[in-house]
C-alpha cells in the first residue's frame, strides 16, 4: 500500500479520477466524444488506467486508439498505483473483487462526466463491450453511437422467442460466420448454453469436412458423452482427413469426454500429432472451458508414456510449458502433488505448474509451497526444477 493512501480511499479514487478525466477531456476541444479503452492489468498484478481518446469526427467510435488525438497519462500515478498495492494486498479473490470495483468506478466516472461536458464519455471493456456501453451511455446516445450495438440486441430478442428447432439451426448457420448481427463466438456460447438440446443439432456437422471442427469443439464443451455424440465423434475420428483439424478436435473430444480409449483404439490407423494432442488434452486449458471438465488424473498420461515410449517427444511437445496448462481446483491438490513424484518428466514439469497458483489459497499454499522448495534443489531434471522455481515465484515467496 502506498504511504499516501493506508487504507484505500475510493470516494477520494473515484474524485481524482472524474476530476483528472474532465481536465483532460476539457482541454483542446471542444470534442464529439471522449472514451477510456486498453485497460491493462494482470491478475493478481499491476493494474494500470485506460487510455483516454478524445474524437473529433464522430467516426470509429469502436476503436479509441485509431482517434486523432490519445492520451496514455491522464490519470493521477499516485493513485493507481496505491490501486495495484491494494489490488495485491491480499488474496487473488481480493484482486479480482477489487478490479471489478475499479471497472465500476470507471463507469461512473464517464456517466458523470458525460453529464458535466455535454458530450459522450465511454468506457470500452471487450469482454463486457456492450454491459459497459449500456452503463456508460444513454439509450439515445447508444442508438446514435452504436447503432449495431442496438440492432444486435434486437436480432438476439428476435432469436430468442424463435422455437427450439429454429433457433438452434439459426446458431448452427453462424458458426463459422464473422459478419452480421450474431457472429460466431455469440453463436458457440449460445448452443453451449442449449447444453445436451444442442447435441442433436451438433451431429450432422460432424459428417461435413471443414465444419466437423466446430461440432467437436462445442461437443466437447458440453461435455456430455451421449452414445450419438461419442458414435458420431469415432466416425469422424475415421473419416476426417488425417491430422486435419476435424480429426485432430475430434481427438481431442473424445479425450475430453473420457473416451481416449476409442482414439487408441484406432492408434495402427492415426498418426503420431494425433494420438499426442488427444492423450494430452484433459491436462490443457481447453479442459476448464467445458461444463463438465474431468478431473485432473496423470493416469492416462502415464499409461500412454509406457505403452507408446516412441510417441512420448510428441506428448512432451503438446504439453510443453507455455502450452497453456488447465487450472487445478482444490480437490485436485493430491493428485497434482503425486504427479510431482511421477517417473515421467513431462508430468512433474505439468504438475509444479498447476500447482504454482496462489488462487488456491494460503491452506494450500502451506501444502504446496514446502513441496516447491524441495522440488526446485532436487529434482535430477533441470526443467522440472526451473518450473517449480517459477511457482514459488508465483506464490510471492523465496
Amino acid at each position: 500500500m502506498s504511504d499516501l493512501f493506508p487504507v484505500f480511499d475510493w470516494k477520494g479514487f473515484e474524485a481524482a479520477l472524474l476530476d483528472a478525466l474532465l481536465a483532460a477531456a476539457a482541454s483542446d476541444g471542444p470534442y464529439r466524444a471522449a472514451a477510456l479503452s486498453d485497460l491493462y492489468a494482470e491478475t493478481d498484478g499491476i493494474i494500470t488506467a485506460p487510455m483516454l481518446g478524445l474524437n473529433t469526427d464522430g467516426e470509429q467510435m469502436d476503436s479509441p486508439p485509431d482517434w486523432e488525438f490519445f492520451i496514455d497519462d491522464w490519470a493521477p500515478n499516485s493513485w493507481v498505483e496505491a490501486l495495484t498495492a491494494e489490488a495485491c494486498s491480499g488474496t487473488v479473490e481480493h484482486w479480482q473483487t477489487t478490479f471489478e470495483r475499479y471497472q465500476d468506478v470507471l463507469a461512473r466516472i464517464c456517466r458523470r462526466a458525460s453529464a458535466r461536458l455535454g458530450i459522450p464519455v465511454f468506457y470500452i471493456e471487450h469482454s463486457r463491450y456492450e454491459e459497459m456501453l449500456g452503463r456508460c451511455l444513454t439509450p439515445a446516445q447508444l442508438a446514435e453511437l452504436f447503432p449495431e450495438v442496438v440492432a444486435a440486441q434486437v436480432e438476439r430478442a428476435r432469436v430468442a422467442a424463435l422455437p427450439l428447432d429454429e433457433r438452434l439451426a439459426y446458431y448452427v448457420s453462424r458458426l463459422d460466420r464473422f459478419d452480421g448481427l450474431i457472429g460466431s463466438e455469440e453463436a458457440e456460447n449460445a448452443l453451449c448454453a442449449l447444453g445436451s438440446e444442442a447435441i442433436p443439432a451438433l451431429l450432422p456437422l460432424l459428417g461435413q469436412a471443414g465444419r466437423a471442427v466446430w461440432a467437436a469443439i462445442l461437443l466437447a464443451k458440453i461435455g456430455l458423452p451421449t452414445d450419438p455424440a461419442i458414435t458420431g465423434l469415432s466416425a469422424a475420428v475415421a473419416k476426417s482427413i488425417p491430422d486435419s483439424p476435424d480429426q485432430l478436435w475430434s481427438c481431442r473430444t473424445l479425450a475430453q469426454l473420457d473416451r481416449l480409449d476409442l482414439v487408441l483404439a484406432n492408434a495402427s490407423t492415426l498418426s503420431p500429432d494425433a494420438l499426442a494432442t488427444a492423450v494430452a488434452a484433459r491436462y490443457t486449458a481447453f479442459r476448464d472451458y467445458g461444463a463438465h471438465p474431468l478431473s485432473l488424473d496423470y493416469s492416462p498420461l502415464e499409461d500412454f508414456l509406457r505403452g507408446y515410449p516412441e510417441i512420448a517427444p510428441k506428448v512432451a511437445d503438446e504439453l510443453a510449458p507455455g502450452r497453456s496448462y488447465c487450472t487445478i481446483a482444490i480437490r485436485e491438490v493430491p493428485e497434482a502433488m503425486r504427479g510431482t513424484t511421477s517417473p515421467h518428466p513431462v508430468v512433474r514439469k505439468h504438475a509444479v505448474c498447476v500447482l504454482g497458483d496462489r488462487a488456491l489459497g494460503e491452506s494450500i499454499g502451506a501444502q504446496v509451497i514446502p513441496l516447491l522448495r524441495s522440488i526446485a534443489q532436487l529434482d535430477p531434471d533441470s526443467d522440472v526444477r526451473r518450473l517449480a522455481a517459477l511457482s514459488l515465484e508465483w506464490w510471492k515467496v523465496n
